[in-house]
């Protein structure tokens, strides 16, 4: 009883097991093993002649370079020692190896098992450390206690998002003869050809002018607490700014 495989199978089990005619699930890929690809007399003398040269398992195969072998460093491997082995001249013009019919599909389809094999015992990238998240700076009294803007409850942020309805206001340009949107639209695009008769400074003041939209200090009434002159005008004439 203490020499039975263990189960399920450990990655080094699964990697001395042979990978030929085996019909173990995990060494076959789509439900093919190595024999249903070698159906040829030729492919067959071949991958015997491989498995001659003590490449039966995948950790055969592997420890040869250390890693997975390249394409041709299989074909090398498979077909060392092998008198009817084919060669050819390569491309930088010295004799090399040959492929053999089907060596490839051979070669894919134990690269495939390799990968199917070693991919459930593989680490997941490295997750890099993640920075603890900072305090938020705006901070806000909760029964007493300054407690910062990420664990405020519910209620205060409600709150804070709380937008009140618009107030309705007459239009800056509405006059008795102009009550309508359409006479309003009518008359500002009137006003926006002519403000681009006089050069641009002067006709953008105008615009901002009709629209009540000028920078004048009689808008900063509420500071008169603090600075009693800020309403007056800016140049020194003692008398509130306005738009007149």
């Amino acid at each position: 009883m203490d020499r039975r495989i263990q189960l399920p199978l450990s990655l080094a089990t699964t990697m001395n097991l042979p990978v030929w005619l085996t019909t173990y699930e995990p060494t076959m890929v789509n439900g093919k093993h190595t024999g249903t690809i070698v159906d040829a007399p030729p492919i067959r003398r071949w991958c015997s002649h491989g498995v001659a040269n003590r490449l039966r398992c995948l950790s055969d195969i592997a420890a040869v370079h250390g890693r997975w072998p390249s394409r041709s460093e299989f074909i090398v491997m498979m077909s060392q020692g092998n008198p009817p082995a084919p060669v050819h001249l390569g491309r930088d013009g010295r004799m090399c190896r040959a492929p053999v019919r089907r060596s490839g599909m051979v070669y894919n389809h134990l690269t495939a098992v390799y990968h199917q094999v070693n991919r459930p015992h593989q680490a997941g990238p490295p997750i890099p450390p993640v920075a603890p998240a900072a305090r938020h700076a705006f901070y806000a009294m909760v029964k007493g206690v300054p407690t910062p803007f990420e664990l405020w409850p519910r209620d205060m942020v409600i709150a804070l998002g709380y937008h009140a309805p618009a107030t309705p206001v007459r239009h800056p340009m509405t006059s008795t003869t102009r009550t309508t949107t359409a006479a309003l639209r009518g008359y500002i695009r009137r006003v926006r050809r002519t403000c681009r008769l006089p050069p641009p400074v002067h006709g953008d003041v105008w615009l901002r002018l009709l629209f009540h939209m000028l920078p004048v200090n009689c808008r900063f009434a509420y500071l008169q607490v603090e600075r009693p002159d800020a309403i007056c005008c800016t140049y020194g004439c003692v008398q509130v700014e306005t738009q007149r």
